[in-house]
């Protein structure tokens, strides 16, 4: 007893637990299997004030704005929830996703993006669908693939005489095969084309047939039998061959007897191709294929080389000498038979029309370019370079071959160098009196380099090499008859807005009296015509009868009294 005593005093005292009765109100809540909420076992399910929903078996905590969180136990940032736009259970904190969606404000499904921008290789339209997935539509007549990552056959691949490429596909090889699907016959002459690339033409018999090129016939002959049968919404088409030939010499186009290539001028080739009409209906048409350069139905416009322009160039007035601006900014090379701009140098752009020494780098990796504008007056033995590079400050130079270098500063030199190092502003040596005392306030940089740079307004930097404002940097005092307004169009970042009576690039120019009464009146062309409308005299018809009126005496319109 003394042994079992020891061993129950030993043992926690657990408190008692009152017998429940079956009806109280402290009777637990049954609940079946389907109908649980787990809302129910707690009072504190969400935190902070949040409400919490039952969605089927499953708790989510509605939260106020100021939390966020499973159960609202996190602090939201509310600058970034002000306007809550958080979709598809996303939680407001920059929108914190739930798997599958992503998102600013997580509104976008992940896998209807990956379609979208990832699937097609960049080469098609994704469209996804939940049951089926991702299916691409790719671009016509280029990709194929189930992700559009195969280039079409018949991209590479010509089919001549209005002949359309289609695939072919091979099962046993899993592979797709470019085909010509040639026409199968013309108007007026029955012909068979074929070949691979439908390239070739053959007529049922040639003795009944007329084909233009042949040399038995003429380019004549074949008009009138193309013009007799042709149908009306298919003449203008012909009427186009026919003034461009009578445009550049009448005796070709009915000169009786005119041979096959007699009428392609410079040496040009007569073929016949088949062309399309407005009606749809197909005809044999000749044409010339030219040599060179040459251009035009028939090869009536002589060029040198692919720098030389073209009719339609001519017309639009472009020339050997302007294709690349001006012979000043670059001239046109065509190594490959397409005309392309050599820019000198200083210029950029396809036609050089860009005017920036610092385009193609010529300080290096290491130094920063910096343009220097045409009206700024550079002085010195670099006045003929229009750029200067910015190089570290610890970098040496040869001072004896200043000329040379490309630096304007290396850190070793002061105000007495040949090159301002100040780029738009004025240099000041940190020089030293005979008592070693500094002249100059600088700084400890500054002293160590051997002079300081004061800068124009408009520009700041160590060495003034950043500009803020180019009218005061430059412009101002550029704009001798006018104002200065910064245009970032332009190479130079500003424009003049010139006073009445003056022109020029700097307002520099001034109008003759003529050309001031000249500019004076284009400027008020519209104010002018529309007092002239006032003061003509009026036309009999414009004129209108004043009606009698009762007790008034009528009175005749002036001059009919």
């Amino acid at each position: 007893m003394d042994k079992y005593q020891s061993m129950k005093s030993g043992f926690i005292k657990l408190p008692t637990i009152r017998k429940l009765e079956e009806n109280g109100d402290d009777a637990p809540i049954v609940q079946e299997m389907g109908d649980y909420n787990p809302c129910l076992t707690s009072k504190n399910m969400c935190h902070n004030k949040g409400k919490c929903i039952n969605r089927e078996g499953q708790f989510i905590c509605q939260c106020p704005p100021t939390h966020f969180g499973k159960r609202c136990e996190r602090i939201a940032d509310t600058r970034f929830c002000k306007n809550h736009r958080c979709q598809n259970g996303g939680t407001c904190l920059r929108c914190i996703c739930v798997d599958g969606f992503i998102g600013e404000f997580c509104h976008i499904l992940e896998l209807e993006r990956n379609c979208e921008e990832d699937y097609c290789s960049g080469h098609g339209k994704g469209r996804y669908d939940p049951d089926s997935g991702c299916t691409c539509e790719c671009d016509p007549d280029e990709w194929i693939g189930e992700k559009c990552d195969i280039r079409s056959p018949c991209v590479d691949y010509s089919c001549m005489n209005t002949a359309n490429c289609t695939l072919k596909y091979h099962p046993l090889d899993d592979a797709v095969e470019a085909v010509c699907i040639c026409p199968s016959n013309t108007e007026l002459v029955k012909t068979i084309i074929g070949g691979d690339h439908c390239e070739r033409i053959e007529t049922n018999d040639e003795k009944s047939e007329f084909i233009p090129c042949e040399e038995s016939g003429n380019f004549y002959g074949w008009y009138m039998k193309m013009f007799n049968k042709l149908e009306d919404e298919d003449l203008k088409d012909l009427l186009t061959i026919e003034k461009s030939c009578m445009k550049f010499d009448g005796k070709r186009c009915n000169g009786e007897g005119v041979l096959a290539n007699g009428w392609c001028y410079h040496e040009g080739k007569c073929i016949v191709r088949v062309e399309k009409f407005e009606s749809g209906k197909l005809y044999l048409v000749p044409f010339c294929e030219c040599k060179g350069a040459d251009s035009g139905r028939f090869c009536e416009y002589h060029r040198n080389d692919a720098c030389d322009p073209t009719a339609v160039e001519k017309e639009r007035g472009v020339t050997r000498e302007n294709r690349c601006t001006s012979l000043l900014n670059g001239i046109c090379i065509a190594p490959e038979g397409i005309p392309l701009c050599d820019c000198h140098r200083g210029y950029v752009g396809e036609n050089c029309e860009v005017y920036d020494p610092c385009a193609r780098n010529p300080c290096g990796k290491t130094s920063e370019c910096i343009a220097i504008p045409d009206e700024v007056e550079v002085k010195g033995e670099l006045s003929a370079q229009n750029y200067r590079c910015l190089c570290g400050m610890a970098v040496g130079i040869d001072e004896k071959n200043a000329a040379e270098t490309k630096c304007v500063y290396t850190g070793t030199g002061n105000c007495s160098r040949a090159n301002n190092p100040c780029n738009h502003g004025e240099c000041l040596a940190c020089e030293h009196d005979d008592q070693g005392d500094i002249l100059q306030l600088c700084s400890d940089e500054e002293k160590r380099d051997g002079f300081s740079c004061k800068c124009v307004p408009g520009t700041f930097g160590t060495l003034c090499e950043h500009v803020t404002d180019y009218c005061q940097a430059v412009g101002n005092r550029m704009c001798i008859n006018g104002d200065c307004y910064e245009d970032p169009t332009t190479t130079r970042q500003f424009s003049c807005y010139c006073r009445f009576g003056y022109h020029g690039r700097n307002c520099e120019l001034k109008y003759t009296l003529f050309e001031i009464n000249m500019q004076w009146i284009k400027d008020n062309q519209s104010r002018l015509m529309a007092l002239a409308k006032k003061l003509r005299t009026p036309t009999k018809a414009e004129l209108k009868v004043i009606p009698a009126q009762t007790n008034a005496p009528t009175t005749a319109p002036a001059g009919e009294q």
